[in-house]
């Protein structure tokens, strides 16, 4: 059955670092080395932000005091944000040309508020589709069943309607597992314009 819904990972589809990893020149630029922030920010804190329990700016700012960081927060998220965000054009311009083809285009992604009005509004995601389900706004990150429970839902379709393209396996089986439609996506390896025209 042809989906009605397309729904679109965000991070490793659309969106792409800026060279290997925002975190490369982190030390150099910004003066935070990315090990210590994977250690003592990431490890303590990512958990309860993605998912909306705690916000990413204040448990930045308290990460960076507690261990006298000598870094804006503000200058933090922006290096971040601007290093891991840049859009995949040929990737929006094929999904411009199928945009029609369905009832509706969503993106489906883990992020954090500030990470998602940012991608929503200052990469202007909002253009290519019709609205965004994100996991610090649900209240849950995939791969978890309610994750994908919810945005069908919101939605007021049947899953079967939908149809997923993530980079993360465990993402895609997940929503499988739920009775959507999905598939991987690999950047360089899938032909977007190819899986689109199949369904």
């Amino acid at each position: 059955m042809r989906p009605k819904i397309l729904m679109l990972d965000v991070d490793g589809v659309l969106v792409h670092p800026d060279g290997e990893s925002w975190k490369d020149e982190l030390e150099s630029v910004i003066g935070v080395a990315a090990a210590h922030m994977s250690a003592h920010y990431f490890k303590k804190y990512w958990q309860d932000v993605i998912v909306g329990r705690a916000d990413m700016k204040r448990t930045l700012r308290r990460y960076l005091t507690d261990h006298k960081l000598n870094c804006g927060v503000d200058a933090l998220v922006r290096y971040w944000f601007e290093s891991d965000g840049i859009r995949d054009e040929e990737i929006l311009s094929t999904l411009a040309e199928h945009r029609a083809s369905f009832e509706a285009v969503f993106l489906a992604t883990n992020q954090e508020k500030h990470r998602a009005n940012y991608l929503w509004e200052e990469l202007d995601l909002k253009r290519s589709t019709d609205g965004i389900f994100y996991s610090g706004e649900l209240g849950v990150s995939k791969p978890d069943r309610d994750f994908f429970a919810t945005v069908t839902r919101a939605i007021g379709t049947s899953p079967s309607d939908i149809f997923f393209l993530d980079d993360a396996e465990k993402n895609v089986q997940g929503a499988i597992d739920f009775g959507w439609q999905a598939t991987l996506y690999q950047r360089g390896r899938t032909d977007l314009d190819a899986v689109l025209r199949s369904l």
